[in-house]
């Protein structure tokens, strides 16, 4: 067979096939198709409903829960122990020991100012960290003296806590405290992270007002610093600075 009776062929046999209805066709198809379309929309929307569901219920757990619960946490409401909701419980086994010859353990463990009016101006103290006070040569024209407080790790492990960013201070006379001064932002606190050896200064303030209110009388004191700090394990360790002489007036 040569190529002219196969075109021949072929033309005869398109003539005789059935036509089919394009425009028939595309309708039906676009009918089948649009349920299709729209479920598929539903599933789409959903889904978007199912993901947004939990991201809101993780959002507000993570809120209430400090960013630090788990799902299996939050449901414990307060029957689990502080620890396990992200807070550290302030305990009272301190390290160092008595502060004072009344043997107040109130002022050893941080839960009371280590320096309080009237009562013994207590001796240098702290279980491998030493306090060392160091004043200004001069008062200012109102009488404040200040100057830091050198914390030291004498110890041979480091100590992470956090403490006061200003030291607590006092004057004492006659071996009592009559003046006791701490800054007003003695509620900051800053972290510590002292390696053996290292140290970190803190800074103090000594105003020349007594305890009552009213302004020192002249005559020379013994000037003393104190801090708390509060290890990261809950515990508290109080350091007591040795004396400084100071005159007033």
């Amino acid at each position: 067979m040569d190529e002219s009776e196969l075109r021949s062929q072929l033309r005869e046999a398109d003539e005789d096939a059935p036509r089919v209805d394009v425009d028939a066709v595309l309708r039906r198809s676009r009918r089948r198709r649009a349920p299709r379309v729209a479920l598929v929309g539903g599933a789409a929307a959903l889904l978007v409903v199912g993901l947004a569901v939990p991201a809101v219920g993780t959002f507000v757990m993570a809120s209430s829960g400090g960013g630090a619960s788990s799902a299996g946490s939050a449901g414990s409401g307060s029957s689990g122990d502080a620890e396990d909701q992200g807070m550290t419980p302030e305990r009272q086994d301190a390290t160092a020991g008595p502060l004072g010859d009344d043997g107040d353990q109130s002022v050893a463990s941080g839960t009371a100012e280590l320096l309080r009016c009237g009562v013994a101006s207590p001796p240098a103290s702290g279980t491998g960290l030493r306090l060392e006070l160091g004043l200004d040569r001069t008062a200012s024209p109102d009488g404040t003296r200040t100057g830091v407080a050198t914390l030291t790790n004498t110890g041979a492990v480091a100590v992470h806590g956090t403490t006061p960013a200003v030291a607590q201070a006092g004057l004492a006379q006659s071996g009592r405290l009559a003046a006791v001064h701490a800054a007003s932002d003695i509620q900051s606190v800053f972290e510590v992270d002292l390696q053996p050896g290292q140290t970190v200064q803190v800074p103090v303030s000594i105003e020349p007002v007594g305890c009552d209110g009213d302004a020192l009388a002249a005559g020379d004191y013994a000037a003393v610093a104190a801090l708390r700090i509060v290890l990261d394990d809950g515990s508290t360790r109080a350091v007591v600075s040795s004396p400084v002489d100071v005159r007033v007036g």
